[in-house]
């Protein structure tokens, strides 16, 4: 069984692709998220100091994590981060700062974990993707994961998988991440283009995990393809 409080110590480590560096200086969006309390909750609406924390999915107990969950960097650990909120919740109100987790799962999936975990602040489904979009937060996909970006966008990690060099997949550089060769490129499908990670396994591909490619990654993609 899983121990989602613990992390395992061969963790890739997530690299700034400066995908997030949009962010700086936008207002938060006019938009309503059902709390774990019941309420609506508008964040652009509130006053004062906020702490928003915005993370991809807390596990649940005796259910398996989706399949190469721990070989995304930076998704697995929500659960002992949700805690660190939690313990260091008194501290941040002496600050006077109002403490918010915000995730794209249903509110009935939040509030089994709010509770078991004993959150004492709400935590916000954005499960129609409202908040991610106004403020085009970078996302990624991952095989058997309910409610991402796999459903509104119809790629897969197999899909992306099954991609050739002569279906536009271009290379960008190589890594070494606790002794495995991880590749980072950007590649066309289905009409959008996409930053994705993967291993080589001899004639075979690997993808570990995709997201859509921002501004800066697109333009460097038409530059060198054109």
């Amino acid at each position: 069984m899983t121990n989602l409080n613990q992390l395992p110590t061969d963790l890739p480590v997530p690299q700034d692709d400066g995908a997030c560096n949009h962010l700086v200086g936008m207002p938060l969006p006019n938009v309503a998220l059902l709390a774990t309390d019941g309420s609506m909750v508008n964040l652009s609406q509130l006053a004062g100091r906020l702490v928003i924390y915005c993370y991809p999915m807390t596990g649940q107990p005796n259910v398996p994590l989706p399949e190469g969950w721990d070989q995304i960097p930076g998704a697995r650990g929500c659960t002992p981060q949700s805690c660190a909120f939690r313990d260091h919740y008194q501290e941040l109100q002496a600050l006077h700062a109002n403490v918010f987790g915000l995730s794209v799962q249903s509110t009935e999936y939040q509030r089994e974990m709010a509770t078991r975990l004993h959150l004492p602040f709400q935590v916000l489904s954005d499960e129609q993707y409202q908040f991610q979009k106004a403020l085009n937060l970078p996302t990624f996909v991952a095989q058997q994961k309910d409610k991402t970006n796999i459903q509104k966008h119809g790629v897969s990690l197999r899909d992306a998988s099954k991609l050739d060099w002569d279906d536009g997949l271009f290379w960008i550089d190589d890594r070494k991440d606790y002794g495995e060769v991880r590749c980072i490129g950007l590649a066309p499908m289905k009409n959008r283009l996409y930053f994705i990670v993967y291993v080589n396994i001899g004639t075979q591909r690997r993808v570990i995990s995709l997201r859509k490619a921002n501004r800066r990654e697109f333009m460097h993609y038409e530059k060198e393809t054109n």
